[in-house]
């Protein structure tokens, strides 16, 4: 079982013909299929995260193979709707079962990304690994879809691609949309506050609002500039007499933060010092 899995991975990265009709007739080969498609994602996250450590490769590779296999089936589904609908041949036949199995082979050149783990060698082996794989999935379109020439598998997959990156676009526009609905969503209320730093002291030098709330800090110098930090919210504002300074942030986390001045002017600018409530 593994001296033909490997064969098939090795004739698929050899774009061999034969070999993509094999795994077409075979639909035990699915699994084989998926595997092909599991070990590129791995390929793909020690070549691009393994000088890091094992845990980013890792996570690389979760997160890869995911995204990995839900393309491999939407780009399936999408070339038989082209393939068998918009440019058929007389001869077209098969499902999209075949595709899948044809396309999931056709990742077998990505198995090459596990030497992008040289640092010299990353841009180029990705490249690579990226055009080999292009040009397996025209031959996998060719044999799964029996068509006569490459001229028309080419188009096929052209167009399939095209197709994916205009749902892609639409889907990340929806995400877009739904995760600034629900940002709005999260600020409950907006809380606009005035805070005067004068003869080294914050007035009001205690600030409570509510998780969510929307924080509009306006920071005024009464005497000499001045300014406002809250490490955990990594602000550092500075205002000066005359020039008021606005700071807007959400209050996300809960807790008590300090809020003091960094600047260093005069050594009692260290000494003035606020509190943060968040509830």
């Amino acid at each position: 079982m593994i001296a033909v899995f490997v064969r098939r991975v090795t004739g698929a990265a050899m774009l061999n013909a034969a070999t993509y009709e094999e795994v077409e007739a075979d639909r035990g080969a699915t699994l084989q299929a998926i595997g092909v498609i599991v070990l590129a994602s791995l390929a793909a996250g020690i070549g691009a995260r393994g000088a890091s450590g094992a845990r980013p490769a890792l996570e690389f590779f979760l997160f890869g193979t995911i995204i990995s296999l839900v393309v491999w089936a939407v780009f399936a589904a999408l070339v038989f709707q082209v393939g068998t609908g918009l440019l058929p041949h007389p001869d077209t036949k098969g499902d999209v079962g075949e595709l899948l199995r044809t396309l999931g082979f056709a990742a077998a050149p990505g198995l090459l990304q596990v030497f992008a783990v040289f640092s010299g060698l990353r841009i180029p082996v990705f490249v690579i690994a990226i055009v080999w794989t292009m040009a397996g999935s025209v031959v996998a379109i060719r044999q799964a879809l029996d068509y006569s020439t490459t001229r028309r598998a080419v188009a096929v997959c052209g167009l399939a691609w095209l197709l994916a990156f205009g749902l892609a676009a639409v889907f990340t526009a929806v995400v877009a949309s739904a995760a600034a609905s629900s940002g709005a969503a999260t600020a409950e209320r907006v809380v606009s506050i005035t805070v005067v730093a004068k003869d080294f002291t914050f007035t009001p030098s205690r600030i409570v609002v509510d998780e969510g709330d929307l924080v509009k800090i306006t920071l005024v110098a009464g005497d000499m500039p001045h300014s406002l930090t809250i490490d955990e919210y990594r602000i550092a504002k500075r205002a000066r007499p005359g020039a008021d300074t606005i700071i807007e942030f959400c209050a996300q986390t809960r807790g008590t933060f300090t809020f003091y001045c960094d600047l260093t002017d005069n050594p009692r600018c260290r000494g003035m010092k606020g509190e943060l409530v968040v509830r």
